[in-house]
Formats: C-alpha cells, sequence, structure tokens
C-alpha cells in the first residue's frame, strides 16, 4: 500500500492519496465547468420575454383585423402595470377603458420592438387623460427638469464620490501603518527581554 501511495504524487513532488488526487480533479472539473458557463453567458444575450399575455396582444394588434385598435399600456393609479390591452378607438381620436375617456394622438405612439418586429403602441396613466409622451420636451426643459443638462451635476456627484473612496482609503493607510509600527515595536520588546 506504501509503495502505491509513495507512486502517487504530483509534478510538484508532494504525495497525494487516491482520495485526496480524486478530490483535486473533483475541483478541477468544476472550476472547469464554471469557467465554461461564464463563457457562455457571455456570448449568450439573453432578451427580455414578454408575459404570455402580454405577448398575445402585441400579436393581435399586428393583424390586419386591428386597424382600427391601438395597443394600449396601462399604468394604473396604485403604481400596477396592467399591461397590454388592445383597445378600439372612438370617433378616431378617444379611448375608452374602464369607463374612463383618454385622449388619443397619432404623435404619442411609442414604437415596440419584439422578436424582429415593430408594434406601435400608446402609455396611458389612469390618472391623466393626456397619453404619455414626449410633446411636453420644451416645458420640461424650461422647468428646468431636462436630463440632457445633467451631465456637470452627475460629473460633479461621481467626484465627490470618488474623493469620499480617497478619503477613506488613505485613512485606512495610515491606521495600517501605526498598527504595524506598534506590532514591531511590541515584538522588539518581547525579543529582547
Amino acid at each position: 500500500m506504501e509503495n502505491f501511495r509513495e507512486e502517487q504524487s504530483t509534478a510538484s513532488g508532494t504525495k497525494l492519496s487516491l482520495k485526496e488526487r480524486l478530490e483535486l480533479l473533483e475541483r478541477k472539473e468544476q472550476i472547469e465547468k464554471s469557467q465554461e458557463k461564464k463563457e457562455e453567458t457571455k456570448k449568450k444575450k439573453i432578451e427580455f420575454k414578454f408575459p404570455f399575455k402580454w405577448s398575445r396582444e402585441i400579436k393581435k394588434s399586428g393583424k390586419k383585423a386591428a386597424e382600427d385598435k391601438v395597443l394600449v399600456f396601462y399604468l394604473s393609479a396604485k403604481g400596477n402595470i396592467e399591461g397590454f390591452k388592445l383597445l378600439p378607438l372612438y370617433s378616431g381620436s378617444m379611448i375608452i377603458y374602464k369607463n374612463r375617456a383618454y385622449e388619443f394622438d397619432p404623435r404619442t405612439l411609442w414604437l415596440l420592438q419584439d422578436k424582429g418586429k415593430t408594434y406601435k403602441c400608446v402609455i396611458i396613466r389612469e390618472i391623466d387623460r393626456r397619453t404619455i409622451s414626449n410633446l411636453d420636451w420644451q416645458e420640461v426643459k424650461a422647468e428646468g427638469f431636462a436630463t440632457d443638462s445633467d451631465e456637470i451635476l452627475i460629473k460633479m456627484v461621481t467626484k465627490a464620490f470618488i474623493e469620499k473612496v480617497k478619503k477613506q482609503m488613505s485613512m485606512g493607510v495610515i491606521i495600517a501603518i501605526v498598527v504595524c509600527i506598534i506590532l514591531v515595536a511590541v515584538f522588539f520588546m518581547f525579543k529582547g527581554g
């Protein structure tokens, strides 16, 4: 038995038992599998999939029978997303859903891409008669809520965060140096005695 253990040695010259060698091979195999999975996930781009009910409504909107209907993404007042509904247009400019009337403007249509196809939809909030759109961009900019001028703000915030991290890191370095000096001093005190 001892001769067998002597024969089982690694390239570095250390002796391993059969059990240890099996464990080592299993670990290597697990590492290789995890690396392969990481590489696969990097290569493979996972696309968002709509829930079945939503995708069914989206597909219906692309058919010719839905020419007088519009695909609506509905946001409730409670903060719930009720998803896509295919609703009819009344008088060419009105959508009625849950006994509430909403104005329809073709300029407020959003483009939705799903599986290589493009669909047009409207986003409606329960609390607003008008659909959600970018038509009020000039008003938003005039009020100062536009995000195009946030670049300076973002740079300032990131710079402040980096400086805070640097201060914390410099304090950590100082503390580590002081601890090392104390340990060296204690070592020489006990060594000399």
